[in-house]
């Protein structure tokens, strides 16, 4: 009897991996556990009725303190109840700018994120998603989501006009009204992951200024000979006692030029 149950002890041990213990039957003065093994094999083990905590202790069964036990450690067993042990295993949490070593006994994100007491918002951004399971993922990243309301005063930039003018010349440009900027009031949905911007958008806009246009009065009459080519003036040449003269192309006697 006594090697039995040393063996049916040892078994329990062996179980902690697994994490299920199952209350299959009660006998006499004691509940009959069934150890469910990873690879669904079953040890029977005896233990009194009592809290769990005490069934686990009563057949050597450890667990630590970051494992969870349901139902709870205090919670009393008359028989017929699952006793579970769910072993604890780290994960690597991101929120934001911040990166922690976590422990957890569930696989689902949302399951873990409360088990750690993290709080995501609607707009947080989680990733892998709330509904996967990460049982062979060992980092969960968390993007803080703000959206903020930013109200700010902007210029309007004044536009420039031309007027034509059939009085001036082309080549001159008169301001007839200096342009002036105007001033609005502009109000953005900014939103914000793990404090950087990374969108905006208007929302609406209110005008405190209107712009004043610059007018420009621009000549279109065309100066007279503008176009026009300047032809070379053609000359003349005459040969006297003094010498050669060359002149503008004009008749002269040798008379008027002696004289």
């Amino acid at each position: 009897m006594k090697f039995g149950k040393v063996i049916t002890a040892a078994a329990a041990s062996g179980v902690l991996l697994s994490g299920a213990f199952m209350i299959a039957e009660e006998y006499t003065g004691h509940s009959a556990f069934a150890v469910t093994l990873s690879d669904n094999t079953k040890v029977d083990v005896k233990a009194k009725k009592g809290t769990v905590r005490e069934i686990l202790a009563a057949n050597n069964i450890s667990y630590n303190a970051d494992d969870r036990v349901e139902p709870g450690l205090d919670t009393k067993v008359n028989g017929g109840e699952d006793i579970r042990i769910y072993k604890a295993r780290e994960i690597t949490i991101q929120d934001g700018e911040t990166t922690t070593v976590r422990k957890t006994t569930y696989k689902k994100v949302e399951d873990i994120l409360k088990e750690l007491n993290i709080t995501v918002g609607a707009e947080d951004k989680v990733t892998p998603g709330l509904k996967t399971e990460v049982a062979e993922v060992d980092t969960i990243k968390i993007a803080r989501v703000g959206k903020t309301t930013q109200t700010v005063k902007e210029a309007i930039k004044f536009e420039t006009k031309e007027e034509k003018d059939d009085t001036k010349y082309v080549d001159e440009v008169v301001t007839k009204t200096e342009g002036q900027d105007g001033e609005k009031e502009v109000t953005y949905s900014v939103v914000h992951e793990d404090g950087k911007e990374v969108s905006k958008e208007v929302v609406s806009e209110k005008i405190i200024t209107e712009p004043t246009a610059k007018v420009v009065v621009v000549g279109t009459k065309q100066r007279e000979g503008a176009q026009q080519a300047v032809a070379p003036a053609s000359t003349e040449t005459a040969t006297t006692e003094a010498g050669t003269i060359s002149t503008p192309a004009t008749s002269y006697s040798k008379s008027s030029i002696n004289k």
